[in-house]
């Protein structure tokens, strides 16, 4: 059953050029060590720094917590084998999720200067396959 959607759209300047330094207290607050591995072998660091923010974004307004119950270096975002985004949790975040019956799905959409992420929040109801 859907139970959120969430919607985000950041231009890429939001995300400053200066601050994506793996030690910048933003980028470790923000992102995870695979996000910022990940990001160090792309030329666009900037956009993609900017789609995993939105993403994040996204998601969270997907689950419709309070932002004190949400961490965002606790939800991942990936590509699978074919390019397509996809949301891990960990930590805490993971707890709830396994606890909740959580599936997140995402699609993210760029332009020029802008990026857009959608999210849609499943939930497992108990008793229903």
């Amino acid at each position: 059953m859907i139970t959120g959607i969430g919607v985000d759209v950041l231009r890429y300047e939001r995300i400053k050029e200066e601050i994506l330094d793996p030690d910048d207290a933003f980028v470790r607050r923000i992102f995870t060590a695979k996000e910022v591995e990940d990001a160090s072998e792309r030329e666009d660091r900037q956009q993609y720094f900017t789609g995993l923010y939105a993403a994040k974004e996204a998601v969270f307004k997907a689950l419709r917590l309070q932002a004190d119950e949400v961490d965002f270096s606790e939800i991942e975002v990936t590509r699978n084998a074919y390019g397509a985004p996809e949301v891990s949790f960990l930590g805490q975040m993971r707890r709830y999720a396994d606890e909740n019956g959580i599936q997140m799905n995402l699609s993210l959409s760029y332009e020029s200067d802008l990026v857009t992420a959608f999210a849609v929040c499943e939930r497992q109801l108990p008793g229903l396959m």
